[in-house]
Formats: structure tokens, sequence, C-alpha cells
């Protein structure tokens, strides 16, 4: 797999597993998140606090454990092996950067939260889905609380 996969990867099941809403996933930065032995605790911050330049007290937000499941859909591995494939342990900044013209990751340089959606589309007819027009950022947090229901979690 290359980088664009593993970025995939990583913000897709991050997105699904955490609910999260595209410009979240878009604002998480390296130093948010946190590997444990059984998890990986993500930060999210508050509205408004997505630079890592204004001080902690200032940053509302919340934390979320997400489990190492170690299959091929575990989120917590998906994550690590993006920030292992690009050499960013123990680096700061953005997670999920876009890429450049030539297919190299632009370290430093923010996915655009507008740009999620077009992502999945991408995939889902890579995957061979005919009509993708249904499908948004917003399908990941809609699967995640579909998911939730099923199961009688909120």
């Amino acid at each position: 797999r290359g980088p664009l996969s593993h970025r995939c990867a990583a913000a897709f099941l991050l997105g699904f597993v955490g609910g999260l809403k595209r410009g979240a996933i878009c604002a998480l930065n390296i130093e948010d998140l946190t590997f444990t032995a059984d998890a990986m605790l993500v930060r999210i911050r508050g509205a408004g606090s997505h630079h890592a330049d204004q001080d902690d007290d200032q940053e509302v937000g919340r934390t979320l454990a997400i489990p190492f499941t170690r299959g091929p859909l575990c989120a917590a591995t998906a994550c690590q092996q993006w920030i292992m494939h690009n050499a960013m342990e123990g680096s700061t900044g953005c997670l999920l950067p876009r890429f450049s013209r030539s297919g190299e990751p632009a370290l430093g340089e923010r996915l655009d939260s507008a740009y999620v959606g077009i992502l999945i589309k991408r995939r889902l007819q890579d995957a061979g889905v005919l009509d993708v027009s249904s499908y948004s950022g917003e399908s990941l947090r809609r699967g995640h609380a579909l998911e939730s229901q099923g199961r009688g979690r909120s």
C-alpha cells in the first residue's frame, strides 16, 4: 500500500470508529494521539481551538479511547501505520496532510475537510460501487451512528 492508501485508511477508520465530522478528522494533529498498549487516545479539540499554538487551558474538547483490535479495520492500527509510514513519530503538526501533485504527502499542509467526501467517493468507485452520489464526508459519521444504534449504543 502506498501513502495515499495509508492516509485514507487512517482518516476513514478514525472518522467511522470515532463518529467524527470531517472537519474534526482534518483538524487532528499528531500530538493529539497517544498510543497505549491497548488503545489509541484521541484528543478532539473544541470548536475554534484547532491550532497547536494555543494554550491547553483554552482548549475545550474530549478524549476518545479507540481500542486496538489489530484487524484490517482497526482505526488505531491504521493511524499508527500512517505515522510510521511517514516517519512522523515524535513529530507535531497536522496528522492528515494533503498530497502534492507528484503524489507525495505535503507534510505540514492540512487536508481540506471538503476533500474528504471526494476521497470517499473515489475509494468507493475503486471498490466497484457504481453510484456514489449518495455518499459524502458525512457518511463516516452517519455510518458510526447507524452501527451504534444497531448495537444499542448512542
